[in-house]
């Protein structure tokens, strides 16, 4: 329940200081490579000694100080960065961490550190440097993609350093039990996104009540953050994924229907929200997540100060902007306070509400510049999933995604590409245009890397979430970098991700994955699915314009995952038109007027495509008597673009 946080504060922390007495190592004298000695004025021989502080000597025996070397440019920084590593090996990693960056977390595994050095050495080195570099110290090239370059270049907001601009937003996933405690299968999906190579996740909704709170996570206690800590570990091993917690408030709900609202809120309760965001922030840090991401947006407390139909009338209410700022201004400073300025913390709120008389840009570009002037790492732009437009069902709660907002929340096919970036547009010009340079997430039916590329390049946005998209393929990230796309299992948005978590099942991709499957599946396999007897496509046109289409089953060496559904109009270019775990896909858009043709794709657990099926074509004849000289024909090259 609000407000039965306990009264006892946190604290807030600090980071940790580097180790003030280190065991004495050798002395390294080695050759800076020739790049490394060209951008350094012809520096070629180094001694480098550790004892609690770093020394270093140039090749005639001077020592240069150590202060002069921390307030170097980056270029300086890189070299002895370089130098430490190649010197000393994985040990380095570690002292590099506390030397060049001493606020960086003691506590980040040795590989996670050592993505810190590699971000310094992708600013100031050479792309071919960087890339021999990286290729030798992680075993894979992360140079500038040819086709991908803003999408796969990494961002740095206060220690938050992302190696790409890929984010996965937080999904509820009814993995854990009603306890509110990490279990496996909890982390197992997070891991899963990591090994996908995701820049950053978000962990889902987790609550800072002390009362129970559903299959969602928590963090209201001490108790619960051994589990979250083993979560960062687990996911932090897995792959170079950063990964971020948000929490959340939320008001109780009946399955008569009743909810609570603010305005029944005492101001005793509303300091509790306040203090319970900054203690679970603070337990957030001592996890050692990367950052924390405060969730505001949707149906839930904060979201509902901020709606412009809050009905409170004191200072907290809806009678003006700025009080409708005041608990959300006072969570932000909270939550700095107790974890101090140097620990990332991100938001995530609605852009619009999507409701009738609710809030849009007009109110929310606000939101975001005082979001920005409060220090915040970065703005997370939502939109809908109200309880105002809830769908009401006998003996349920109220879901706040079940209306027409919830559907721009998690916009279905229906629904066209970027529906809702216009919100972070227009909200990063506008904070952008008061001088803040806080990185803008952006999310909404954006399916992949071209698509997530030309958003960065019109300045839409800085980062770019795909939830559905990546829990579809968690590979879709690292596919997309290695140029193995025609591998990517590519979402539907059928939505029945959303329909399970609306029932309190497990979230899964129902509509692609084997049933078997509780993740994204895994693969080395690299042999394509084939047909027995080359597919046997056929089509068959039923009453009342739908037309149906069926194939044999494909056969793979380890396991089919499903099939690929082609679509041409009048002899216009093939596009994909649907994917489907069964033999059989019904098109209900196949007009009159029309010549349709069709084919499939198998793919298996690795997404390898087997070759395409036969072709299978109709002409779907008007039932009614057209004029003469009329056409209702399509433009089979726009439909195939649209």
């Amino acid at each position: 329940m609000p407000g039965e946080e306990t009264e006892t504060s946190r604290a807030a922390p600090h980071a940790p200081s580097p180790t003030n007495v280190r065991p004495k190592p050798p002395i390294y004298n080695f050759e800076a490579p020739a790049p490394l000695v060209a951008a350094h004025a012809g520096q070629q021989r180094w001694k480098i000694h550790c004892l609690g502080e770093l020394r270093v000597f140039r090749q005639d025996g001077t020592p240069v100080q150590w202060n002069r070397i921390q307030g170097a440019t980056l270029k300086t920084k890189t070299l002895f960065a370089y130098l430490l590593h190649r010197g000393q090996k994985g040990a380095a990693v570690e002292e590099i961490a506390d030397l060049l960056w001493p606020e960086a977390s003691s506590t980040e595994p040795s590989l996670n550190r050592l993505y810190h050095t590699v971000h310094c050495l992708r600013m100031a080195l050479s792309p071919e440097l960087t890339s021999h570099l990286i290729h030798e110290e992680l075993g894979h090239t992360m140079t500038t993609h040819s086709r991908y370059p803003l999408l796969f270049s990494p961002l740095s907001t206060n220690n938050l350093i992302l190696l790409n601009r890929l984010v996965v937003p937080a999904m509820v996933t009814r993995l854990p039990g009603e306890d509110g405690f990490v279990n496996q299968d909890t982390i197992d999906r997070y891991v899963r996104f990591s090994k996908g190579e995701v820049g950053l996740i978000i962990v889902e909704a987790t609550a800072i009540h002390t009362a129970k709170s559903g299959q969602l996570l928590r963090l209201g206690a001490d108790e619960f953050i051994p589990g979250h800590r083993d979560l960062v570990k687990q996911v932090h091993d897995a792959g170079p994924s950063k990964v971020a917690l948000q929490i959340i408030h939320f008001l109780k709900i009946a399955r008569s229907g009743w909810r609570q609202t603010v305005e029944m809120l005492s101001k005793d309760e509303i300091k509790a929200i306040v203090r319970g965001y900054g203690e679970a922030a603070a337990r957030t840090r001592e996890a050692g997540y990367d950052a924390v991401e405060l969730h505001m947006a949707h149906s839930y407390t904060m979201s509902s100060f901020m709606s412009a139909r809050n009905k409170r009338s004191d200072e907290y209410g809806g009678r003006s902007l700025e009080t409708r700022m005041r608990l959300m201004s006072e969570v932000m400073v909270e939550a700095r306070r107790m974890c101090g300025p140097d620990y990332p913390i991100g938001v995530r709120f609605d852009g619009e509400e999507c409701i009738k008389d609710g809030y849009s840009i007009g109110d929310s570009k606000y939101f975001a510049l005082r979001m920005a002037q409060l220090s915040m790492d970065y703005i997370s732009i939502s939109a809908g999933g109200k309880f105002e437009d809830a769908v009401k069902r006998e003996g349920h709660p109220l879901d706040p995604y079940t209306g027409y907002s919830g559907d721009r929340t998690m916009p279905p096919l229906t629904y066209p590409l970027n529906v809702n970036v216009y919100l972070a547009d227009a909200i990063k010009a506008f904070i952008n245009a008061h001088g803040f340079n806080t990185p803008v997430i952006t999310a909404g039916r954006i399916t992949n890397a071209g698509q997530a590329e030309e958003l960065l390049k019109g300045g839409k946005a800085d980062l770019i979430g795909m939830a559905r998209a990546i829990l579809a393929d968690a590979d879709l990230p690292k596919k997309s970098r290695e140029g193995r796309e025609d591998q990517i299992v590519y979402c539907i948005y059928g939505n029945i991700c959303k329909q399970l978590e609306e029932n309190y099942k497990k979230v899964r991709c129902g509509s692609l994955w084997p049933k078997e499957y509780l993740h994204a599946p895994e693969s080395a396999d690299a042999a394509p699915p084939h047909w027995p007897n080359g597919g046997k496509l056929q089509l068959e046109l039923r009453e009342n314009g739908r037309l149906r289409v069926d194939w044999e089953a494909a056969a793979d060496n380890e396991g089919m995952y499903g099939y690929e559904v082609f679509r041409s109009v009048n002899d216009g270019p093939y596009a994909h038109l649907t994917s489907s775990r069964s033999t059989a896909h019904v098109d209900e858009q196949a007009l009159a007027g029309n010549k349709y043709s069709y084919f499939v794709r198998p793919y298996d657990l690795a997404g390898n495509r087997g070759p395409q099926s036969n072709v299978a074509e109709v002409v779907v004849n008007p039932d009614f008597g057209l004029p003469d000289g009329v056409s209702i024909a399509l433009d089979g090259k726009v439909i195939a673009n649209s």
